[in-house]
């Protein structure tokens, strides 16, 4: 019963993140399609496998500013800027560094 209850744990835990990451995006494409739809004209009309242009559209923009982020975040200015948020913010929320651990532990072993 204890291993049970230790796996669905490990679901929960691994589960939250990608939950709250998915819902985040999904409230970032519809505040960018809000932003987009004045120049929802200059888009192709129609939809491609049941999305609509400005949907795209959206997710384009989303994608380039993350890839932004990702340069940024490599760059010196990026890690002390990153650094001062972990001590500042992130490191107050409960299950953080656990979960910062993790991620490393994940992204070292495929490497």
């Amino acid at each position: 019963m204890n291993k049970l209850r230790d796996l669905l744990i490990d679901g929960v835990l691994m589960t939250l993140p990608l939950a709250a990451a998915a819902y985040l995006v999904h409230k970032v494409v519809l505040l960018l399609v809000t932003l987009l739809k004045p120049a929802a004209h200059l888009l192709p009309p129609g939809h491609w496998f049941g999305v609509a242009a400005i949907d795209l559209a959206a997710l384009v923009l989303l994608t380039l500013a993350l890839l932004g982020m990702g340069v940024f975040s490599r760059s010196r200015a990026g890690r002390r800027v990153a650094e001062t948020l972990e001590q500042l913010v992130l490191s107050k929320i409960p299950g953080y560094l656990m979960i910062k651990s993790i991620a490393a532990d994940f992204s070292s072993g495929e490497h």
